[in-house]
């Protein structure tokens, strides 16, 4: 299990618990039920999975050949690109199979984080701006726990303003 939760950063999906139930705070109208809670849980970690797992397979064959980086599961062969494709599918379960239990709202929205999680990786082949691209990942995060509470866009500006906050303060 360590070797999964270290392919995918474990860790990292609970830095960004507090901006998603930030969202949900600031999306509720009145207290969500635990069920909801745990759905959102659900959901940020196969996303995350998701996310981490798209970039290491991405990004494997660069990693060999970076002394910083050979050293991750997929490069220095401690895991399989099988296994990988199997946290893949894993992440990819959670994160679809909760946005159907939350609402058909957040289904049908479900595929924008993932288009940022793809072009991430390959902006690092043509930019040096790449950690924009992950920076824009993470501050979704407060729109995730939005539209769990709240499926719809009105009065979405406070969710949006905890977003350019997460954006802006990783950058300055």
């Amino acid at each position: 299990m360590r070797k999964f939760f270290n392919f995918v950063k474990i860790e990292h999906t609970l830095f960004t618990l507090p901006l998603i139930y930030g969202g949900v705070v600031l999306g509720s109208h009145g207290v969500p039920s635990f069920q909801l809670l745990m759905l959102v849980l659900v959901a940020a970690t196969g996303a995350r999975t998701l996310a981490f797992a798209l970039n290491r397979i991405i990004d494997r064959k660069i990693d060999f050949l970076n002394p910083r980086t050979s050293n991750r599961e997929l490069p220095s062969g401690r895991m399989s690109l099988a296994e990988a494709y199997v946290v893949l599918l894993a992440g990819f379960v959670l994160y679809f199979g909760s946005a159907i239990f939350i609402s058909e709202f957040c289904l049908i929205l479900s595929p924008v984080p993932l288009i940022v999680f793809i072009i991430y990786p390959y902006m690092k082949r043509f930019t040096f701006l790449a950690h924009f691209g992950v920076g824009l990942g993470m501050a979704m995060a407060p729109l995730g726990g939005w539209f769990a509470v709240s499926p719809s866009f009105d009065n979405i500006v406070p969710a949006i303003l905890l977003c350019l906050y997460d954006f802006l303060g990783r950058r300055f």
